[in-house]
């Protein structure tokens, strides 16, 4: 590997990190990574749950939720 190919890797890398938005020079902790984890798992439950009651009921939603906590 010449010199040449080593500055065109680097120009390559370059541009690859001006594109995204995340590289691997930002400092991100593990704790970041699971907060948003557990943000995205819980949004995902409590959007569904408009659709779940649409096709439940009241009636039966509620006999499903008793259900689940007892």
């Amino acid at each position: 590997m010449g010199i040449g190919d080593e500055r065109e890797k680097d120009a390559r890398e370059k541009a690859i990190d001006d594109w995204l938005s995340i590289t691997s020079s930002q400092n991100a902790k593990w704790w970041y990574s699971a907060f948003h984890n557990v943000t995205a798992m819980v949004g995902a439950g409590v959007l569904s749950l408009p659709y779940a009651m649409a096709g439940l009921g009241w009636v039966n939603m509620k006999g499903a939720a008793a259900h689940i906590w007892l």
